[in-house]
């Protein structure tokens, strides 16, 4: 089963692009019958990870940009708020560094939160960067490798998982979200292969 997925993984023609991150790929998953199914833990690169955002400040500039919402909204990414409101988008992403405590926190008016992220341990928050019906599509994430390891056997929730993370903060701010990661590793199997997509690395 290793081999069928380091195969599935890795392995191609001209041994240069990944049969998974393609759409345009013909291979096709081979369901492994009863060999065990190690546990796999999908990691976000940056950028990787939705962030959603709900405002409360009235009284935010520029003016033509949205104050309040009633719920959380897709900030990151949103194609829509790139294209045509990227003096809010920027506004509402930015983070404030505190020098003392060496954390950052979002802006006034501001809460911003990951879906997905552990202990939830889902696969659906990490398949498309937009999932809006419009942009889906374009914006194909992790959704060809869950495809495919599903053809392998693999359920997501179960034996497949999403971590995703806020990528715009730093590992020191990230303690929470470590110890959630460490106990979904622990809670799932005692052997875990974890898959990471990283830029430039």
């Amino acid at each position: 089963m290793i081999h069928a997925v380091d195969d599935l993984l890795c392995a191609t023609h001209d041994k240069r692009d990944s049969k998974l991150f393609f759409p345009w790929s013909s291979v096709t998953a081979t369901p492994p019958g009863d060999v065990e199914l190690h546990p796999v833990i999908l990691l976000p690169g940056d950028g990787g990870s939705r962030i959603q955002a709900m405002l409360d400040d009235p009284s935010k500039d520029p003016f033509l940009c949205t104050k309040v919402t009633n719920d959380f909204y897709d900030i990151w990414v949103n194609i829509e708020q790139l294209s045509l409101g990227i003096e809010c988008w920027k506004q509402n992403m930015a983070l404030v560094y505190d020098p003392v405590t060496r954390t950052t926190s979002d802006i006034q008016g501001v809460t911003t939160r990951i879906p997905g992220t552990p202990p939830a341990g889902t696969t659906v928050d990490i398949e498309w960067l937009d999932p809006s019906d419009i942009w889906k599509d374009a914006t194909v994430y992790y959704a060809k490798m869950v495809e495919k390891l599903s053809a392998l056997g693999y359920k997501t929730g179960l034996n497949l998982h999403g971590a995703p993370y806020d990528w715009r903060r730093a590992a020191n701010e990230q303690g929470q979200y470590f110890v959630e990661l460490r106990n979904l590793i622990q809670n799932t199997y005692e052997k875990v292969y974890v898959y990471v997509i990283l830029n430039g690395n």
